[in-house]
């Protein structure tokens, strides 16, 4: 019984022995009356206060129940909506016997008196079925997680109601329909939000923004949306990361879209995005950036001269685009850089040497981009590199006999395709981690080297289409 309750009757206990303690000393009089009438109140007020305090627990109780049904019946709606259940999840373990509280998946608030259904998480749980429109009745939900399962169908409307919500994961599923971000406008408090990796359709409306003020991760990658990046992204935002790679987007990435001083992570790849970016594009706003991924889409013109100004910046890949002129070598001031990717354009010069700046560098791309001269020496000096990757370019020159000494973490080296010539340096076949080499399709001369089989992590070796010459030994194991 509630504290309040067992003081209340306590005291109307008490009360009542002070009335009979004073009826007996004083049995005469007006006076008796007097305190009979003072004792009789305080009784009275104290059995008032008892009775409307069970009241008020009894209501309580018995709306807390209605809560907990009304959420009970809301997923034993969303449990018949599923038609495969593998993993016996729903089957096995929701079941009335047992509070729903304690359903798998299933996350209660901590209130008592406001106990309702707060997490709903059925991530990796290989389920198929439709989304039911029922889970609206789920009014305090905060977190919904559906994450690679099999559920298929539209994304029913009822989900707008969901006042509550904070995080919605529906990933990695075979949603269908229009994208229906309208849905979820009416959520202020909706922080992440993942629809990707299903077959919507649609376009991103201008406005789609607009109420989300909350909003800090969206996630529509994977999908089959048209259209244009719409410039009012940039409105009022405050987007951590924006990931609508992989879909069929068209039009001139907006300006604004380099206004959000929030951005940490911008993922654009596999589209058919066009023009050319801002020269100035890396300006103060952009100053929390660590991803810029835009490989795979028709972007033409310069590397913006002010890359070297984006220096949170951790990876950037501009890819099979249309990118021409030169690397600026701004790009050397990136000092936190793990991963470069830049292949497959139309640049013109040589690879500038300040790339060797980069000490945390953990793979270098640039893959057939029409390169000429020689590779700096300093690149070979970099021991965080794992992967070297420049076939298909007009490199030339040598390889000097140590000049892989400090590439103790290197796993892949890519040369293919280029104008390299003289001997294989002996220091290669000292690098333990390597597992793939690609050195065909140039001008190296002498023998095969017999160290080679000290790599016992190999697993391909391309030296066609060279001038080697002599015998492969069997130790080579090739």
């Amino acid at each position: 019984m509630p504290v309040v309750v067992v003081t209340l009757i306590t005291h109307t206990i008490y009360g009542l022995a002070e009335y009979m303690q004073v009826c007996i000393k004083h049995h005469i009089g007006d006076k008796m009356k007097h305190t009979k009438v003072k004792i009789m109140g305080i009784f009275i007020f104290n059995l008032m206060m008892v009775l409307m305090t069970l009241q008020y627990y009894r209501f309580s109780a018995a709306q807390h129940g209605i809560s907990l049904s009304t959420d009970q019946h809301a997923l034993e709606a969303i449990k018949a909506q599923i038609s495969v259940d593998p993993l016996g999840v729903l089957s096995k373990n929701w079941s009335a016997k047992t509070s729903i509280c304690h359903w798998k998946g299933v996350t209660c608030g901590s209130q008592s008196r406001t106990q309702r259904v707060t997490a709903l998480d059925l991530s990796y749980k290989g389920l198929v079925g439709t989304i039911s429109p029922h889970i609206a009745n789920l009014s305090f939900l905060s977190l919904l997680d559906l994450t690679n399962n099999s559920f298929y169908g539209p994304i029913p409307p009822e989900i707008a109601q969901l006042r509550h919500m904070e995080k919605v994961y529906m990933g990695g599923n075979y949603l269908t329909g229009r994208l229906p971000l309208w849905y979820f406008n009416n959520m202020p408090k909706l922080e992440i939000l993942y629809l990707n990796e299903n077959n919507l359709t649609g376009t991103l409306s201008p406005y789609f923004l607009n109420n989300m003020t909350s909003l800090k991760t969206l996630r529509l990658n994977d999908n089959s949306l048209q259209g244009n990046i719409p410039k009012e992204i940039g409105n009022g935002s405050c987007l951590h990361d924006f990931h609508v790679n992989n879909n069929q987007l068209t039009g001139v990435v907006p300006p604004t879209l380099f206004n959000l001083s929030c951005i940490r992570k911008i993922e654009l790849s596999v589209n058919s995005l066009s023009g050319s970016l801002p020269d100035d594009m890396c300006n103060d706003q952009l100053g929390k950036l660590r991803l810029f991924f835009i490989s795979r889409n028709e972007f033409t013109g310069p590397i913006p001269s002010s890359i070297n100004k984006c220096q949170q910046l951790r990876y950037l890949s501009m890819s099979f685009n249309r990118f021409n002129g030169t690397i600026p070598k701004g790009i050397g001031n990136l000092t936190l850089l793990k991963e470069l990717h830049l292949g497959d354009n139309d640049m013109q010069g040589s690879i500038p040497a300040e790339i060797g700046n980069l000490k945390r560098l953990q793979i270098l791309s640039i893959i057939r981009g029409n390169l000429k001269g020689y590779v700096p020496q300093v690149i070979f000096n970099m021991s965080s590199l794992k992967l070297i990757a420049l076939y298909g370019n007009n490199l030339s020159g040598i390889l000097f006999p140590d000049i892989y000494t400090n590439l103790h973490n290197l796993e892949e080296l890519y040369l293919s395709e280029n104008w390299f010539t003289g001997q294989l340096p002996p220091s290669l076949w000292r690098l333990k981690k390597l597992r793939k080499i690609g050195l065909s399709n140039n001008k190296f001369i002498g023998s095969i080297p017999s160290e080679v089989a000290n790599l016992t992590q190999l697993t391909h070796l391309y030296l066609g289409s060279n001038r080697l010459t002599g015998m492969l030994l069997s130790s080579a194991c090739i």
